[in-house]
């Protein structure tokens, strides 16, 4: 009886299962009821296409975000820049890209390892994220959506990577108001105070190219960490230096530093970044560097003051190599070399350089950066003159560093977002106005109230025209966008060493006012050089 009672049972729940519906709900983290047919049903009912859309996180898992915007060869988000992409996607002129048409570009992002069932996964995950009618293709505004939703998140890494350039500038700016303690300790004079920033600009010139080879070679992170190494070395030494030589020497040293830092720093940004992006991508890096600026001009001011130059410099030699350290253990690499790949040389880096000289804009904004770095590195060898004149305080120069640093810091996230919405040059061209107009201003303030607006546009005006090389980077192919920022640097570089020993020279035999006038015109004459060959 009980053997005959459970078969009735049995019987019982597979007729109910048999009846059960045939429309289950679906699991919360799948992207549709079944696999979608390369037809993508079209003619199936509202009812059989169930959907749930995918977070961002999970959407990027399957499409990932830079590879899909870099195969749409897209230099900004302007919506002719989107139109003309969508074009060009749409094989079949209908107005709409199907799924044949988004297999095509998955088949691009994805890369040619990429299996059917991964390809059929993607334009599944893509339509039923930004799809709202049942045609199974996506229209314009779709597309559009598409684009700038993906478009919109920031690698983490971008984070981490702010916070060690922040600690290392933090460290590294407490040396900024020591401008005017070295010139009177050590009895400098204008010129000889110069030629530290072109023994500087010297250094990183030279280190431009290695650093670039190296980061290839053995990943951004080793080039990072030694970098911020010799930056440590550097500064720390000038408390044991005896003379206007020795300083020469530690010079060379923080300037190799910095090229290696900021080399792999800006490859770093390259690999994690696309051309809608790249801007808010480097502005936590720009925001690290102001953050650490904000800090570390007031606290060595202070020091100068209370404790003295020679611990000052221990002290931040050492928070130097203690960022290196932190670096080294938590910073993630983003670069891998392939097994077998030859080290490169000086003269093999300089070649593969030619496929992106080749392009005419790419040389315009070249020439263009060369001419900014020029008037900014001429400025920077000459405003801690502007203190001595005014007979500031080491504490009072720190404030300076400070308050350039909020303006910086305050400026450069709409910067940011401006630069990437609009294009890059949209910012360019004012920003290289303001900076050089108010380089000319300089040797017209008579007081620290009248240099405190002029400083504040200076910043203002240095963060816009920034995005002079962030453009750069755009306009090189894909595969060649890791070579920008070293080739950036270097050709810029011969721009600071011209500059910092012109500009101490013109100090020196036709005044402080002739120098600063002679960078501000520079600039502004490149900035409407510029303007006009991009215009016609």
């Amino acid at each position: 009886m009980f053997r005959a009672r459970c078969g009735r049972l049995l019987l019982a729940n597979r007729q109910a299962w048999l009846r059960r519906p045939t429309k289950i709900p679906a699991p919360p983290v799948r992207v549709r009821l079944g696999l979608l047919r390369r037809s993508f049903a079209s003619e199936a009912s509202n009812d059989d296409q169930q959907t749930l859309s995918l977070s961002s996180e999970e959407l990027a898992l399957i499409i990932p975000p830079r590879s899909f915007i870099q195969a749409l060869r897209v230099a900004s988000a302007q919506p002719e820049e989107l139109r003309k992409a969508f074009e060009r996607l749409d094989v079949d002129q209908s107005g709409t890209l199907c799924a044949s048409e988004l297999r095509l570009l998955m088949a691009e992002v994805k890369g040619h390892h990429a299996t059917e069932e991964e390809l059929d996964r993607a334009v599944d995950a893509l339509l039923t994220t930004y799809h709202r009618g049942k045609d199974g293709a996506l229209n314009f505004k779709e597309f559009e959506e598409a684009v700038l939703s993906m478009a919109s998140p920031v690698d983490r890494r971008a984070y981490a990577l702010a916070i060690a350039i922040g600690i290392a500038f933090g460290g590294f700016s407490v040396t900024f108001p020591m401008g005017p303690t070295l010139i009177q300790h050590f009895g400098m004079s204008q010129l000889q105070f110069g030629t530290l920033t072109t023994a500087f600009a010297m250094a990183k010139l030279c280190g431009n190219i290695p650093s670039s080879i190296f980061s290839e070679a053995y990943g951004r992170k080793a080039l990072l960490v030694g970098g911020l190494m010799s930056i440590g070395t550097g500064i720390a030494g000038v408390a044991f230096a005896s003379g206007y030589e020795h300083l020469m020497i530690l010079r060379l040293a923080v300037g190799l530093g910095v090229a290696s830092t900021f080399t792999s720093a800006g490859m770093y940004v390259t690999d994690i970044s696309h051309p809608l992006n790249s801007a808010r991508t480097r502005a936590p890096m720009q925001m690290g560097m102001s953050a650490g600026l904000l800090i570390g001009p007031a606290i060595g001011g202070y020091l100068l003051e209370h404790v003295g130059l020679e611990l000052m410099c221990l002290g931040v030699g050492a928070s130097s190599m203690v960022t290196a350290s932190c670096v080294f253990a938590l910073l993630p690499e983003t670069h891998q070399r392939r097994p077998g790949e030859r080290l490169r040389g000086v003269s093999d880096t300089m070649r593969s350089w030619s496929p992106i000289l080749a392009l005419k804009p790419f040389r315009e904004i070249l020439s263009f950066g060369w001419c900014y770095n020029a008037a900014f590195w001429g400025a920077t060898a000459l405003i801690p003159l502007v203190y001595v004149d005014l007979a500031l305080s080491p504490a009072l120069v720190g404030g300076l560093s400070t308050a350039n640093a909020i303006v910086s810091l305050s400026v450069t996230p709409l910067v940011a977002k401006t630069a990437d919405r609009f294009g890059k040059m949209a910012v360019v061209f004012p920003g290289a106005v303001l900076y050089g107009v108010s380089l000319m201003l300089v040797p017209h303030v008579s007081s620290l109230v009248e240099l405190l607006p002029v400083l504040a546009a200076m910043q203002i005006g240095a963060c816009m025209t920034g995005q002079a090389q962030m453009h750069a980077m755009d306009l090189a192919p894909v595969r060649d966008r890791a070579k920008v920022p070293s080739l950036w640097a270097t050709f810029g570089d011969t721009g600071m060493l011209l500059s910092s020993f012109s500009a101490a020279m013109m100090a020196e035999h036709l005044g402080l006012g002739s120098a600063f006038t002679s960078n501000g015109l520079l600039l502004v004459g490149a900035a409407g050089i510029m303007f006009y060959v991009t215009r016609r």
